[in-house]
């Protein structure tokens, strides 16, 4: 069950609660906003398409990075695990290595990786 609360004279905050999934609560400047985000929400709750992306939300590319290291690349062949070691590491010196995977975007990578040479 949703339910959307005025705080405050510019905010309106959404709150979801519903049986199986973890609460999800987000504040936004309209209500339109608001209303469309709980739509939304319970709508891939209903087609089973929904993700908790909060444990996640403070990942470092970094961290993501070293998990694939430790659960993906052993899954390869051992030439295969030599080279994506390298790439891996390579990547991790990036500066792009300390930001949080929530701060990424498909517009911010290609300007923020060309921005120079990495150490």
């Amino acid at each position: 069950m949703a339910n959307i609360q005025k705080r405050g004279e510019y905010q309106y905050q959404a709150d979801i609660r519903r049986k199986g999934f973890p609460r999800q609560t987000q504040t936004f400047l309209t209500k339109d906003d608001a209303e469309r985000w709980v739509r939304k929400h319970e709508g891939q709750m209903d087609e089973g398409k929904f993700r908790d992306l909060r444990p996640v939300a403070k990942l470092t590319l970094g961290e993501a990075l070293d998990r694939y290291m430790d659960e993906v690349v052993p899954t390869k062949a051992i030439g295969g695990q030599r080279n994506e070691r390298n790439r891996v590491r390579l990547l991790k010196k990036h500066p792009l290595a300390r930001r949080e995977l929530s701060t990424l975007s498909p517009l911010t990578l290609p300007s923020t990786a060309m921005s120079g040479p990495h150490k």
